[in-house]
């Protein structure tokens, strides 16, 4: 066997080794990807930058126990993506803590930011509605990561407002 024979059976052996690592790796994140793609988790989620509006309170009276006024809120969440600032406003009717209504308007300012917000809308209320205010928390609805963080940014004002 001649040495450029050699050198050349070495570097197939590399290459392949490479391919099966990259194929490796692609398989183990499209299969993270897929099972994550509507993950609801229950961990507090950090905001800042957060546009809030008035609060529309029910006259119900609440329950001792109730760690948050019944009621309707409303508050703007903000976050960035790959083509800039984006927000979602997003409506929340609570009753005994519990969620028992919920919108998103969208406001995607580019193609690509209205089309994952127009998933997100479509899919995330299965989430939400029924769940408990103190522990609600999403980090990706039908394939959007990014507008989950503007939906948590105004579920963390909502709190705010709703604490009695």
């Amino acid at each position: 066997m001649s040495a450029e024979s050699a050198q050349r059976q070495k570097t197939l052996v590399i290459v392949t080794v490479l391919a099966v690592v990259v194929i490796a790796a692609a398989v183990a994140f499209y299969q993270r990807s897929k099972t994550s793609d509507s993950t609801v988790t229950s961990t507090p989620s950090q905001s800042s930058n957060i546009n809030s509006s008035t609060s529309t309170q029910s006259n119900s009276t609440n329950d001792a126990t109730a760690e948050y006024a019944d009621g309707t809120y409303e508050a703007t969440g903000n976050y960035r993506s790959p083509g800039g600032a984006e927000s979602v406003d997003v409506s929340l009717t609570i009753v005994d803590g519990v969620i028992t209504e919920s919108t998103v308007m969208p406001s995607g300012n580019n193609r690509e930011s209205k089309e994952y917000q127009s998933q997100f809308v479509s899919n995330y209320k299965q989430y939400v509605v029924g769940k408990e205010l103190a522990d609600l928390t999403l980090s990706r609805v039908s394939g959007s990561s990014l507008t989950p963080l503007g939906f948590n940014q105004a579920v963390d004002a909502i709190r705010s407002q709703a604490q009695s």
